[in-house]
């Protein structure tokens, strides 16, 4: 993450992706389901403690690029992947081939061996 926050900076579009995209339910519940509702790390039930693991930091929201609107209604910083999923839905998928699901204990493993 430290690499590519040093080749990004502080863009809008790679910071909805990096840090912004994890507060995104839609994309938890979407990565959930597509994983059978089990952890990409540890292979037990995920539960309710759900959080969106990236695999890759090399990107950007594709929707936050395209100059759109791209900030969920009532919220300041939130992707609005939902209506990325329903309009572009390879913008959407492009983004989901970068993150997981695991439990929130499984990611603070691997972000403590980093």
């Amino acid at each position: 993450r430290r690499t590519m926050r040093g080749l990004y900076g502080n863009r809008a579009a790679w910071k909805a992706f990096a840090e912004r995209i994890c507060q995104n339910g839609h994309v938890r519940a979407e990565l959930a389901s597509r994983q059978g509702g089990v952890c990409a790390i540890c292979g037990h039930v995920l539960g309710r403690r759900v959080v969106v693991h990236h695999v890759d930091y090399d990107h950007e929201c594709g929707l936050a690029l395209s100059g759109a609107e791209w900030r969920v209604p009532g919220t300041r910083t939130q992707p609005d992947c939902v209506r990325c999923h329903a309009d572009h839905g390879e913008l959407f998928e492009d983004c989901l081939s970068r993150l997981r699901a695991v439990h929130s204990d499984c990611n603070y493993l691997i972000e403590a061996t980093l």
